[in-house]
């Protein structure tokens, strides 16, 4: 069966838990079917992270409550909610930096995606993918033979933004992901 993902973000005054819709439109509810580069949820959760750090899970249903830490929430209150409705936007990500304020590191999205791009011009958002819980117990997740399925949710719930520059004491923190 297949694993559904929900972003959660918590801004650190309250924690949001949104759902796939953008502008009343479902969007693919898989990992790996809505984490591309231009997808309107992630351009929308991008843009609610521009220059404003925040804590972030990309939530699956199939993730344990030890996992959705930081929060009092449980995975079925994560899913039993009806989450907040997403609009879309023009935010463009191509020149910004994903900084991770926790552990004092960055991915430069302009390197990211010219080395993540596929063979048919697709490139998966490093977000969702660093941010995700539950991963590999589901279809449409994405799989230990993939490049850096290690570095799934590995940022779960750090303190990330996107920036113009990073901070010059943090370092680059080299990534790809591609569906094999």
């Amino acid at each position: 069966m297949g694993q559904y993902y929900r972003p959660v973000l918590n801004d650190g005054n309250k924690t949001t838990i949104y759902n796939r819709d953008v502008d009343g439109e479902y969007t693919m509810a898989k990992l790996t079917e809505h984490s591309w580069w231009k997808n309107k949820l992630m351009k929308a959760i991008s843009e609610k992270l521009y220059q404003k750090p925040s804590r972030l899970i990309w939530c699956g249903d199939y993730a344990e409550d030890d996992e959705v830490r930081m929060t009092n929430l449980t995975v079925k209150d994560i899913w039993e909610c009806d989450g907040e409705e997403i609009k879309s936007t023009d935010f463009n990500i191509d020149n910004l930096f994903l900084c991770n304020h926790d552990k004092k590191e960055y991915v430069n999205l302009a390197i990211y995606k010219q080395q993540s791009i596929d063979k048919d011009g697709w490139v998966l958002h490093p977000l969702s993918l660093l941010t995700a819980i539950g991963n590999g117990r589901g279809g449409g997740d994405y799989w230990a033979d993939c490049p850096n399925a290690d570095k799934i949710g590995i940022w779960a719930w750090n303190l990330i933004s996107l920036e113009t520059e990073p901070s010059i004491d943090y370092i680059e923190f080299e990534v790809v992901f591609k569906e094999s």
